[in-house]
């Protein structure tokens, strides 16, 4: 088995600390976790109030959007320089995610084109939600522009692309601790969505649903799909990370939904491709009618590097039985011993 050296993944590190268990803790009205030197631009981002006298293009969407948004939040076009086409997933939602610029921060400008009343209401709804997550692993929301032509969603850029672009670069290959770490700290940004006073389902949790810092750090994005607990049960999602109880089309589903997108989510990144992707020749609906009723689930192609306490973790994510699926606030500690107990492991 291969072990990556402790002082090559901060999570190592933090997993080890008392104060990083204790920052799992925080209630939901707790400020937000403070912004590293790095990211002090994007930190004037959340925090810039705008002129309401300031002269601004406007459109019968962006009226909406601005009344819908604190000023904070609030992003005049004209200070929103588009780049390039950025290399990461796009929702159906959008139009197009490109590279921009705002403030001399570079961040991530997800677009819609002649938007709808209906998409305008959606953007809406995913800026309401997001204006309310502040935790180290989810992805920073920065605001709302739009001018007469479109929307644009803007959130911070990972300075490492998302965990399915890593994952699928041979030339710079994970260690085992590394994705461990990857997954813990997904665990923890899940813990918090369901802790909220309002559970928050993620309902799309997947590699390219995760974008990586410089230093590692996961941070879950794309919030598009998400909803509160009880309060919106739409059969949504991608098939091949989604729930069994989701695919049958049961409506009463709860927050285990994302416990089972997140064993999926174990697989894609053990493997280092897709779930299921060893029966990519099986029809799709065959698969999916196997996954939902026959407890068909995909295999680890080489389960070596990977401690048995990893693959009981995962076997228990996966039960077709959402309720005896372990919650995030059980699999954060879990995870948190197991990689504490590899970073003091030698090489």
């Amino acid at each position: 088995m291969q072990h990556a050296q402790t002082a090559i993944t901060p999570c190592a590190l933090t997993t080890l600390s008392t104060s990083a268990t204790s920052s799992l803790k925080r209630k939901d009205s707790s400020p937000p976790a403070s912004p590293t030197a790095s990211n002090n631009a994007a930190k004037r981002i959340k925090t810039e109030h705008v002129d309401a006298s300031s002269p601004t293009v406007e459109s019968p969407f962006s009226t909406e959007i601005q009344a819908c948004l604190p000023r904070p939040f609030h992003v005049p076009a004209a200070h929103l320089t588009l780049v390039a086409d950025a290399d990461l997933h796009k929702s159906p939602l959008w139009t197009s995610v490109s590279d921009a610029t705002y403030c001399g921060a570079s961040v991530i400008a997800k677009q819609i084109s002649a938007p709808t009343d209906a998409k305008v209401r959606e953007v809406n709804r995913v800026a309401r939600m997001c204006m309310s997550l502040h935790h180290p692993n989810i992805v920073p929301f920065y605001g709302v522009s739009s001018d007469t032509t479109s929307v644009s969603f803007i959130t911070e850029k990972p300075e490492r692309g998302s965990l399915a672009n890593a994952l699928a670069n041979d030339t710079n290959t994970l260690s085992v601790l590394e994705r461990l770490c990857i997954l813990l700290d997904v665990a923890r940004g899940m813990q918090y969505l369901h802790n909220k006073s309002v559970p928050v389902l993620h309902r799309d949790l997947r590699a390219a649903n995760i974008n990586l810092s410089d230093n590692l750090t996961a941070k879950i994005t794309n919030f598009e799909f998400s909803g509160q607990l009880g309060r919106d049960k739409t059969l949504i999602g991608t098939p091949a990370w989604a729930a069994p109880e989701i695919l049958r089309g049961e409506p009463n589903y709860s927050e285990k939904v994302d416990v089972y997108s997140f064993a999926m989510l174990m697989v894609e990144t053990m493997n280092c491709v897709a779930p299921y992707a060893e029966q990519a020749h099986k029809p799709p609906k065959e698969l999916l009618n196997e996954i939902a009723t026959r407890s068909y689930r995909p295999r680890i192609l080489d389960r070596k590097p990977w401690p048995r306490t990893v693959l009981h973790l995962l076997e228990e994510c996966s039960f077709n039985d959402a309720s005896a699926r372990p919650a995030f606030s059980a699999i954060v500690p879990r995870l948190e011993a197991i990689v504490a107990a590899l970073a003091l492991t030698p090489e």
